[in-house]
């Protein structure tokens, strides 16, 4: 339906397909799209078929708000009740705010009932059923790409179809069928017509890279990973990352999750042959061999890449502070605490002006807050090589309680807060500070008491109530044992502090809130 000269068809498609939420006009715009649409629907000598898409295309246009719309297309459906492409929207009404997969199928066949060549219900209905039923949703594309051969979404998401049904065998080198290797193949060639009739779409060459790189995996043929490596350079080079570094480490990892770690380091190699050097996207391929050696214990490669990104980059700068981490890294898997604290305590020097203007696209490994935690894990650590030695255990216990100390007083984010209080009460528990361990549960519970559900809440109850029982105060360990009760959580908890509670349970002529 194209009323006012516009396909709300393709838009409704287009929103569900990429999970849109912004408008597709601006409010101007919008206001005078509706004032036509009220234009035909107070003409009284209007049909009632153009009435009904009148109502329809004024739902459209409000759909953004939401306790608005609905009336609209109630409007639409009175008018003429059988609309296809009303009925269409109704089902993904039913959807969107109920979650009723079976109602809006309903809704989908009565559309197609009334209308076979229906191209956005075939679509819409094909969308249903991908997840659970692949081989039956392709057909339903299949039609959608017979009745609009120019749509790249139809190719695009039977490509989806077949590339989702794939299994991880042909990441763990294990020898595929041929059927596997013909389904990649027509999964990289529906993602191919997609990118002809859209080659903005850059999406589209993640999903074929990945592909391509499947295909060299099982034949070995440079061709499949120059391919490869083409559509990825692309797809990393036209993200629009807006200085999101975190952004961009996460897909390159994502990109590489289950593939063979030589294989990666080749991939990464070739990659740096071709990407633009001293750009974001090099410095993030070059940081990720790094930590492909790494994860292979080749430390020295590992430490020869980051110490480059240290000297290379600007004093202070993303790639640089990553660089001192990585090696820092390093340096705490071969016991090279003290290397690895220098290196930590580099990034709390040159890095505080990114957490400052750069908190939200920094990634979470270089913020300040669990820079201070990596320096209280090396102290942790290093208890165990002082467990005989009493002063040397306690003088560690307290460095590692002054630098959660440190994270808890610049984190910005609720649950690492919670995370760092959680592990400096522990702390202060060996070192038998109960008092202190007791403020640190009591700020857990103050931070997430909201959430009833959070998991720190319920721990938090537990370990301050064994702290209560230790210092002899068993009516407080009661209730914070009964409040633990009341938060739910499926995490297991110690049996035998059950046992020790359901002894107070059994005493509660001494508590007066028991009667």
């Amino acid at each position: 339906m194209n009323l006012f000269g516009i396909d709300f068809d393709e838009l409704l498609l287009t929103n569900f397909y990429y999970f849109k939420s912004e408008k597709d006009f601006p409010d101007v715009r919008i206001s005078e799209l509706i004032s036509q649409a009220d234009e035909v629907i107070s003409n009284k000598t209007e049909i009632r078929q153009r009435k009904a898409e009148a109502y329809l295309v004024k739902f459209q246009l409000m759909s953004y708000q939401y306790k608005l719309a609905p009336k609209f297309l109630k409007k639409a459906l009175k008018l003429c009740p059988n609309m296809p492409q009303a009925l269409i929207r109704k089902g993904i009404f039913y959807y969107l705010k109920e979650g009723n997969n079976v109602k809006m199928l309903e809704y989908i066949n009565r559309a197609l009932e009334k209308d076979p060549i229906y191209a956005c219900a075939w679509m819409i209905r094909g969308y249903s059923l991908h997840i659970y039923n692949s081989k039956q949703a392709i057909t339903y594309f299949e039609k959608y790409i017979k009745l609009i051969p120019d749509s790249p979404l139809g190719y695009i998401k039977y490509a989806d179809c077949l590339k989702n049904n794939l299994p991880y065998i042909a990441y763990m080198d294990m020898k595929p069928d041929k059927e596997i290797i013909q389904n990649i193949k027509e999964a990289i060639y529906y993602y191919s017509k997609a990118i002809c009739l859209k080659s903005s779409d850059i999406e589209i060459y993640h999903d074929r890279a990945e592909l391509y790189l499947l295909l060299y995996l099982f034949n070995k043929k440079e061709q499949d990973k120059n391919k490869s490596l083409s559509d990825l350079i692309k797809y990393l080079e036209e993200l629009p990352i807006n200085g999101d570094i975190e952004h961009l480490q996460i897909i390159t990892k994502s990109f590489f999750h289950y593939i063979n770690k030589s294989v990666k380091e080749k991939y990464l190699l070739d990659m740096l042959k071709i990407v633009s050097k001293n750009t974001d996207l090099y410095w993030c391929i070059y940081n990720e061999l790094a930590d492909c050696y790494s994860d292979q214990n080749y430390f020295t490669k590992a430490n020869i890449i980051f110490t480059k990104m240290i000297n290379k980059k600007n004093s202070g700068s993303i790639w640089q502070i990553l660089g001192y981490y990585g090696r820092a890294s390093v340096y705490n898997k071969n016991k090279k605490y003290e290397k690895a604290l220098n290196d930590y305590a580099s990034i709390i020097k040159h890095g505080s002006w990114i957490n400052e203007n750069l908190f939200s696209k920094i990634p979470y490994d270089i913020s300040l807050d669990n820079v201070y935690k990596q320096r209280a894990d090396i102290y942790k650590y290093r208890i165990w090589d002082y467990c005989y030695n009493i002063e040397e255990n306690i003088e560690l216990n307290k460095k590692a309680i002054e630098e959660y100390s440190k994270a808890i007083e610049i984190s910005k984010i609720g649950s690492r807060l919670g995370s760092h209080y959680r592990e400096r009460a522990k702390l202060h528990m060996e070192i038998e500070e109960y008092n202190n361990a007791i403020d640190d549960y009591t700020a857990i519970i103050d931070l997430h008491n909201k959430k009833k559900s959070s998991y720190y809440v319920k721990e938090a109850y537990e370990e301050r109530s064994k702290l209560y029982l230790k210092q002899g105060n068993r009516e407080k360990a009661f209730e914070d044992f009964v409040r633990m009760s009341e938060v739910e959580n499926e995490e297991q908890y110690d049996d035998s502090f059950n046992v020790s509670v359901g002894n107070l349970i059994t005493e509660k002529k001494e508590f007066e809130i028991i009667k």
